[in-house]
């Protein structure tokens, strides 16, 4: 069953998280043009990276909440991470692909400059990146670090399915220790597969898995204010917590400040929706359902938004148009035109993208892999 509530969920982190990465950009804009100005919106959208912390939560409740009336054995194991795959790696790669081309049309060169990829790593780097396997450098997709530790996450859930259901809270119990374990001795920085297997954000992924059990266990008190305590201390904390200045790891801030009221939310929403019927808004709903779509493809929209104004406003002025034209496109320009310009165009330039990769490709593509999957699985049934 689809949960209406955990889709808008996923549509506001997906938002979040291209609001904040519009107004960086923009800021970016305005630096290469001369401007001394910051984005008006930038250190109010700042904390929009939050969106991935409510991200890893979702990610733990819908892990347990699929798999819950599910056997649990090799097979069931092998089908989970099966429909993992096929759910994360298709639009990864397609959108890889499109930004390779891209840069490799504007620069010559598979890896952008800014990377700053040794020429003699550049094979690896990329084959790392197109498998999402932890590596020193950010993924060819700056955002899909995320994804690096969702296939970490969905790996050792796919482990737990090889035990009974009622070992799932030792197993994520021990599992909680490890990261805890790993934090305090000081390994969680001692490379770059152990520091994915020990890194506090983890603990976000195990908080909403302990969320999916209370659901299907059909545990429903307080969910009214569950929602208000979550929703309060998650927007409170996007709004005023400044990560730069916590006094603990900015990894374990971004667990207490975002990634635990994020699981409280959750809870008082879902427990809404199934109990009492609460309803959501469709377009919130819809914006969820592309939520995959749109966390990727927001980033190369942004980049080809700032070259398209770049090369505007040479345009305008080798043209000799009047300056009011080009200031439209210089954000080194007073005033608000272009910032507004170039903010409205790339968020609907994403949403556009996001709208038709995920009506053109995401759906067709999941609905085949789907019924693959289920062919393959029917079959290794019936050979066992």
């Amino acid at each position: 069953m689809t949960l209406n509530s955990v889709q808008a969920l996923r549509g506001i982190a997906a938002l979040m998280v291209a609001l904040y990465h519009v107004f960086l950009n923009e800021q970016v804009g305005m630096t290469a043009a001369g401007s001394a100005d910051t984005s008006a919106l930038l250190d109010l959208t700042r904390n929009g990276l939050a969106g991935v912390d409510l991200f890893f939560v979702i990610s733990g409740f819908i892990m347990v909440h699929v798999t819950a009336s599910r056997d649990r054995s090799a097979l069931a194991a092998a089908d989970f991470l099966m429909s993992r795959f096929s759910r994360i790696y298709p639009l990864w790669w397609l959108f890889s692909l499109g930004f390779l081309v891209i840069i490799l049309a504007g620069t010559g060169s598979l890896i952008p400059p800014a990377y700053e990829v040794p020429a003699d790593q550049a094979p690896a780097y990329l084959v790392r990146s197109f498998l999402l396997w932890p590596q020193a450098h950010l993924p060819y997709i700056v955002v899909g670090w995320t994804l690096i530790h969702e296939m970490y996450f969905y790996l050792v859930f796919a482990l737990f399915l090889l035990a009974p259901a009622r070992h799932l809270p030792l197993l994520l119990a021990g599992w909680l220790v490890i990261v805890l374990l790993g934090a305090l001795s000081g390994l969680a920085s001692a490379g770059d597969v152990i520091g994915l297997i020990l890194h506090p954000l983890t603990f976000e992924f195990i908080a909403g898995a302990a969320v999916g059990l209370l659901v299907t266990r059909g545990i429903r008190r307080l969910a009214l204010p569950a929602l208000v305590l979550g929703g309060t201390l998650f927007i409170g904390a996007v709004l005023w917590i400044d990560l730069g200045t916590a006094p603990l790891g900015e990894a374990w801030m971004r667990v207490l400040v975002f990634g635990l009221p994020s699981a409280v939310l959750i809870y008082g929403l879902v427990n809404l929706e199934t109990g009492k019927g609460w309803h959501f808004p469709r377009a919130l709903v819809r914006l969820g359902d592309m939520s995959y779509a749109l966390y990727l493809c927001h980033v190369i929209v942004y980049f080809l938004a700032l070259k398209v104004f770049e090369l505007a406003t040479g345009l305008t002025a080798s043209l000799g148009l009047p300056g009011w034209i080009g200031a439209i496109f210089d954000l080194g320009a007073a005033g608000p035109v272009d910032n507004l310009t170039f903010v409205l165009t790339s968020l609907l330039g994403a949403w556009v993208c996001a709208a038709i990769t995920h009506q053109l490709f995401e759906r067709p593509s999941m609905r085949w892999l789907s019924r693959r999957r289920q062919a393959a699985m029917a079959a290794l049934r019936t050979r066992s």
